[in-house]
């Protein structure tokens, strides 16, 4: 899969792993819902709501606007209202895979 290009920070990843790195008071992202990261499976786009899904895929996810993408050596970042995500560049197998990881560690705890 190819990266959507966009016109001031270099091309966004399609499909991602999605970590919050700062949030705001009022902010209910991956954090306040118990998920160290989720999953983003559409690239962000500024002025939009970012579409993700908590780690174990269960949970869905609309942050308010996207305010600004930001490249640096550290990777891609997406700034909303409320919060500061990072974007890890992953494949939509890669997602699939981590989150029946997740769901196969959930269901082992439940048994005991």
């Amino acid at each position: 899969e190819r990266p959507m290009p966009t016109p001031d920070h270099g091309p966004v990843p399609q499909h991602a792993t999605v970590t919050q790195v700062r949030r705001g008071p009022r902010s209910v992202g991956l954090a306040q819902l118990g998920a160290p990261r989720g999953y983003c499976i559409a690239p962000p786009r500024i002025g939009e709501g970012m579409v993700m899904y908590s780690e174990s895929g269960r949970r869905r996810i609309v942050t308010t606007p996207v305010l600004r993408l930001m490249r640096t050596a550290g990777g891609i970042y997406a700034q909303t209202r409320n919060s500061v995500y990072r974007l890890e560049p992953t494949t939509r197998e890669q997602i699939a895979s981590a989150i029946a990881r997740w769901r196969r560690r959930a269901s082992d705890r439940a048994r005991g």
